[in-house]
């Protein structure tokens, strides 16, 4: 066996306490209290924590991180997912576009007779300071339409 075998801890809740949360949980969140459950209700004798969780359709070790996650703070410590830190970089505003971009782009154009696009996000993003995407800055531009292609189609 190549984890040792954790145990559940039964003085937080019994099986029929579980069943009664599992009624109002959502479905993502079921196979996680279905696992604690048969664990509280005894189902898993004779079986390695690995055969069990095969049953579950999980590795060995995400039902040691489920087992950790309720002995330490209970369903409310199983159930709890931290909230995710991604956002999109910001957008130019229209005010921004008209005052500080555009005449960036005049400017580019007419010293490089067909500048590429991601010439003008770098400019934009050295010496404008914006924090923005290429593709977001290519969809603001197209929204003005504003085109880097190359002409004949190249």
């Amino acid at each position: 066996m190549p984890f040792p075998k954790l145990q559940v801890d039964r003085h937080l809740m019994t099986w029929s306490q579980m069943i009664d949360v599992l009624k109002e949980v959502s479905a993502h969140n079921r196979p996680k209290l279905w696992a604690i459950a048969n664990l509280l209700g005894g189902l898993d004798e004779g079986m390695t924590r690995e055969e069990y969780a095969v049953g579950f359709c999980i590795g060995g070790r995400q039902l040691r991180r489920w087992i950790h996650r309720f002995n330490s703070g209970g369903v409310e410590g199983l159930l709890y997912r931290r909230p995710r830190r991604r956002r999109r970089k910001s957008k130019i505003s229209v005010e921004k576009f008209e005052s500080e971009l555009l005449p960036l782009v005049k400017k580019l154009r007419a010293s490089d007779g067909n500048p590429s696009g991601r010439k003008l996000w770098q400019l934009a993003k050295t010496k404008l300071g914006y924090d923005i995407s290429y593709p977001g800055m290519m969809r603001t531009l197209k929204r003005e339409a504003i085109s880097f292609r190359r002409p004949g189609g190249q």
